[in-house]
């Protein structure tokens, strides 16, 4: 077993104690509507991520993300993602926690959380859309939410190889 830098220790002590906060414990699916989320109370958290183009990774904007364990992608509204010069690469169907359906465009954003960077798959939030945090981007950036205490935990970042046998 590996043990723990000084570093990490601290890292970690950011994670649990950062800029997270509570705010509701019943998670949705797909993208939430602003409404649907002032009405949940407490237990899920909120993280401040700064968001850019990957084509200009300086310049950057601060954003608060509702941090939601089921949404696969981050919604980001769009008039941000214009401001950064990110460009809708397709549009997409989703579907929403009541079972409706709606078509948001789907581009690539940078998402930097303190020392960490990643890239992932960002949705042009519309009007009434919740800004969510998703699974694909917390992965990117080597987090993960623990569902049970609400609180960020590094990833352990592993790289398979393909090792030759001697013949």
């Amino acid at each position: 077993m590996r043990e723990t830098t000084a570093n990490e220790t601290s890292e970690n002590e950011t994670l649990r104690r950062g800029r997270t906060r509570k705010l509701s414990n019943h998670a949705s699916r797909g993208i939430l509507t602003k409404t649907k989320a002032e009405e949940l109370v407490m237990g899920l958290t909120v993280l401040e991520i700064e968001v850019g183009n990957p084509a200009n990774p300086e310049v950057t904007e601060k954003v608060d993300f509702l941090i939601d364990s089921g949404a696969v992608y981050s919604v980001v509204p769009t008039p941000l993602l214009e401001k950064l010069g990110i460009k809708p690469l397709k549009e997409e169907e989703f579907r929403l926690a009541d079972g409706n359906k709606v078509v948001r465009k789907k581009g690539i954003a940078l998402f930097k959380y303190g020392e960490k960077v990643g890239g992932a798959d960002v949705i042009f939030g519309e009007e009434g859309d919740q800004t969510l945090l998703g699974a694909f981007t917390l992965e990117a950036l080597g987090l993960a939410l623990d569902p049970l205490k609400r609180e960020l935990r590094p990833l352990p970042l592993l790289l398979a190889t393909l090792r030759s046998t001697p013949s």
